[in-house]
């Protein structure tokens, strides 16, 4: 069978289908080479990567997204409602503590959690509206980036050799 395959083509039998197949192949595959090229330069080049996030560090709606993320990441572990608590109750449990004075204090602890969040937010704003964020932004970027660079090619690398064996 595949003799006849090769005569047919020899012959000049196949020439349309096989020239069908092998331009909608080309169709498919082009795309695919173009956009490989494409994230090989722009991926793998860190100054255009830096080129690109670097303005981020000044856009409002980022600054607002880390300061948040950050505060949010930062607060959880302090468990600031329980020590503001435990500083109450401490206070309040003493001899001679008038009990309205102590409910009082008590129903400040998510009054004084909740500032305590927005003073803590609110720095972290001020630290990233400032230029050394912006800068520090920048060093961040350019490491983390030329390390994902490298962790690729190396993965790049061990996916080629295992496929050459």
């Amino acid at each position: 069978m595949r003799s006849s395959v090769l005569v047919a083509v020899a012959a000049g039998g196949c020439d349309g289908p096989v020239a069908v197949v092998l331009v909608v192949l080309g169709s498919l595959l082009a795309p695919i080479a173009v956009a490989g090229a494409w994230v090989r330069t722009e991926v793998t080049d860190t100054q255009r990567y830096i080129q690109t996030v670097a303005p981020l560090a000044r856009e409002p709606a980022a600054q607002n997204t880390v300061a948040t993320k950050a505060t949010d990441a930062i607060f959880p572990p302090l468990q600031v409602d329980r020590l503001i608590g435990q500083a109450v109750s401490a206070l309040t449990s003493r001899a001679g503590f008038p009990p309205l004075v102590a409910d009082r204090l008590k129903a400040l602890v998510g009054p004084m959690t909740d500032g305590i969040h927005g003073f803590v937010r609110s720095r972290l704003h001020d630290v990233v509206r400032s230029d050394q964020f912006a800068h520090v932004w920048v060093q961040v970027n350019t490491t983390a980036h030329q390390q994902m660079v490298k962790v690729l090619s190396v993965s790049r690398r061990r996916w080629s050799c295992r496929a050459a064996r």
